[in-house]
C-alpha cells in the first residue's frame, strides 16, 4: 500500500491507483487552496476562456436552456422582460407566465389562434 508523500503523514491512499499526485485528501485540498496555486489556476482558466469563446457560448446556451425547460421558447422573451425590465422575482415571473401559457392554451383551444405569435408579431410591426 502507498502513503501519503508529505512529511510526517502516514495516511494511506487509493489502492485502485486513482491518486496521481501522492498525497492524501488532507494535503492535496491544503495544496490546492495555497494562493499561489489558486492564481496559477485561476490564469489558466482565463486563458483557456479566451481561447474558446465559442465553447463558452455553447456552454451558456445549453445551461439556459437547460435552466429555463419549464418555460416554452416563445415565452422567453417575456420572461426575461418580466424579470429584468420589471424587476419581478423569478418565482414570479414563472407564475405570471404558467397563468399566461395557460390562459393561452385555452384561448387557442377556443379559437385555433395563437396569441403569443400575436404579440410577437403585433411588436414586430411596431418596431418597423
Amino acid at each position: 500500500m502507498t502513503t501519503c508523500t508529505a512529511p510526517g503523514c502516514s495516511a494511506t491512499l487509493d489502492r485502485r491507483g486513482r491518486n496521481r499526485s501522492g498525497l492524501c485528501r488532507r494535503h492535496a485540498l491544503a495544496l490546492a487552496a495555497a494562493p499561489e496555486v489558486r492564481a496559477k489556476a485561476v490564469i489558466g482558466f482565463r486563458a483557456w476562456v479566451r481561447a474558446n469563446p465559442e465553447k463558452i457560448s455553447l456552454h451558456n446556451t445549453q445551461a439556459s436552456r437547460t435552466r429555463m425547460a419549464w418555460c416554452p421558447p416563445e415565452y422567453r422573451e417575456q420572461y426575461h422582460h418580466l424579470t429584468r425590465v420589471k424587476r419581478l422575482t423569478a418565482g414570479e415571473a414563472r407564475a405570471l407566465l404558467k397563468d399566461m401559457i395557460a390562459r393561452d392554451a385555452r384561448r387557442y383551444s377556443a379559437t385555433g389562434v395563437l396569441p403569443q405569435f400575436q404579440r410577437s408579431e403585433e411588436k414586430r410591426h411596431a418596431l418597423a
